[in-house]
């Protein structure tokens, strides 16, 4: 069900004196982007146009996003061009980039508000290429989970097989994305997640309907009357793929194969059928107050053959989990003073001096400026029964921070994953 932004903030805000809530609003993207350079303008594309109501968590899934055999020969480093081009319009609008993984062309970058990233836990990534061979990266899927109040939230990009005749392919692309990620810290796969999001370059076509009759369909306004000829509409009603899955209504015009430059369906001499490629599903397990508020191309962009697409929801969860590890507040701090950074761990929770603790830019968790073994022991017992524990950074390893502000990150060796992340703070010198 796809019902207005509007309408559903103003009821949370009828509630709120009912009921403790806990609420966030996504927005995903994906765009195939043909290897090309990222456009001058991405405001449109992120959702964080002037005067834009801003979401909680925004991801990003690019597919033929300039990447390359070589650079992925010599794995993920969550730096190209696109993604430097997001993080400083993301930074200028209030957020942070929680991760990033690029699989050859396959990149997806996930960004959280500042003010939310404190809510933020066990963050792992992970790939599967599925391409030549079975496995070159060229297709596959890269995905990036964490927690936020409590819940298991993770985001799939992937990029399937090509062709129209090549849904047995897409479908094992599918399950073999699948079956391959699992995830250290939760000791679950991706189905196994409270929310789940999948998106990409699909890539599948529509059957039995000859290319005109696609055409005039569209350009009179009839779009529905194309949905019986969808494949991934078909396997979906027949669960041969992404069984439990939901998806809005394909309410915009196919979003593939466009003249690159234009917003006219292909005239070359292939003459591609147009078809809905790119495309963004859920899944939820159990009961959930959660609904799709948009779902929608954007035409307005022309530099690929395909239209990006994306989609709006909002959650609002029941409850909410303690952090299991959390900093203290850091307010302005002095880098002619060493930095005292106190910490709180949950009964249970794997704490150890092999764990580390990163000193980051403020704007991205993607490159450490310093960083610190966590303590070996806890230095108190706080009321609550969480463990206290404390680390030092000396002052000459804050003067990175001084013109950009910095904020601090706990990794987990036992858990393989950024266990807690620490409030923004700016230092002075």
């Amino acid at each position: 069900m796809v019902v207005s932004a509007s309408y559903i903030l103003c009821l949370l805000c009828a509630l709120q004196p009912i009921v403790q809530s806990y609420y966030v609003t996504f927005r995903l993207v994906t765009w195939n982007a043909a290897d090309k350079k990222p456009p001058s303008d991405v405001n449109t594309l992120l959702g964080v146009s002037q005067g834009a109501t801003l979401p909680t968590v925004i991801a990003v899934g690019l597919q033929e996003a300039t990447g390359s055999i070589i650079e992925d020969a010599f794995g993920d480093d969550g730096h190209d061009s696109w993604t430097d081009k997001f993080n400083v319009v993301m930074s200028s609008n209030g957020y942070v980039q929680l991760e990033s993984i690029r699989l050859n062309g396959i990149n997806l970058s996930v960004y959280v508000l500042r003010s939310e990233v404190t809510y933020i836990s066990y963050l792992e990534k992970q790939s599967t290429g599925t391409g030549i061979a079975g496995f070159w990266a060229n297709k596959g899927g890269a995905s990036i989970r964490f927690k936020i109040h409590g819940w298991n939230i993770i985001f799939v990009n992937s990029h399937l097989a090509a062709h129209l005749d090549k849904i047995d392919d897409r479908v094992d692309d599918v399950k073999a994305i699948i079956d391959t990620q699992q995830f250290t810290s939760s000791e679950m796969g991706i189905l196994d997640h409270d929310y789940i999001f999948w998106m990409g370059d699909l890539n599948f076509r529509l059957d039995d309907v000859p290319i005109e009759t696609v055409k005039s369909t569209v350009q009179e306004g009839n779009i529905k009357d194309l949905w019986q000829y969808d494949q991934l509409t078909k396997l979906m009603s027949s669960d041969t793929i992404f069984e439990g899955f939901e998806e809005g209504q394909l309410s915009f015009a196919p979003t593939y194969k466009y003249d690159k430059g234009t917003s006219t369906f292909d005239t070359s001499k292939k003459q591609r059928k147009p078809a809905w490629t790119d495309r963004i599903l859920w899944k939820v397990k159990g009961d959930s107050s959660m609904a799709q508020l948009s779902y929608d191309s954007i035409p307005s962009y022309t530099q690929s053959d395909h239209k990006p697409v994306y989609s709006e929801f909002y959650i609002n969860f029941a409850s909410q989990q303690d952090a299991p590890i959390s900093f203290a507040p850091i307010s302005s701090v002095s880098c002619d003073e060493d930095l005292t950074v106190t910490y709180t761990a949950l009964p249970g929770v794997s704490v150890s001096s092999s764990d580390w603790i990163g000193l980051y830019p403020s704007y991205s968790y993607q490159y450490y400026h310093t960083w610190v073994w966590a303590a070996a022991q806890p230095t108190a017992t706080n009321e609550d029964g969480r463990s206290e524990f404390s680390v030092v950074l000396s002052s000459s390893r804050l003067k990175k921070c001084k013109t950009e502000g910095c904020a601090l990150l706990y990794h987990s060796k036992a858990e393989s994953s950024h266990m807690a992340f620490s409030n923004a703070f700016t230092v002075t010198c």
